[in-house]
């Protein structure tokens, strides 16, 4: 991971797609991203997740909000955006 780096995946066909960007990289600490998913790089909103160190492992803090050029689609994908965190972090934490 780098600043200003890209965020993408990588299909199982080798084709990479983008999914935003790397804004801030404070490597243990904190990653910020410009998220693409699904407004495009025109509307992007931003995703903060911040590691803390605990006894046995590391809390997870992640913040989702609009940017300036992502407040027109923000009303529309935010219950989007809940649902899918709320599967993804389930899948963290069945996998810790």
């Amino acid at each position: 991971i780098e600043a200003e780096g890209r965020f993408f995946e990588r299909a199982g066909d080798g084709r990479e797609v983008d999914l935003g960007r790397v804004t801030v990289w404070e490597p243990g600490r904190r990653l910020v991203l410009d998220f693409y998913i699904p407004t495009g790089p025109e509307h992007p909103t931003e995703v903060t997740l911040t590691f803390t160190p605990e006894r046995g492992g590391t809390r997870l803090h992640l913040h989702h909000e609009p940017t300036p050029r992502g407040l027109p689609t923000w009303e529309r994908f935010a219950p989007r955006f809940v649902a899918s965190w709320e599967a993804v972090l389930a899948g963290l934490v069945a996998c810790a």
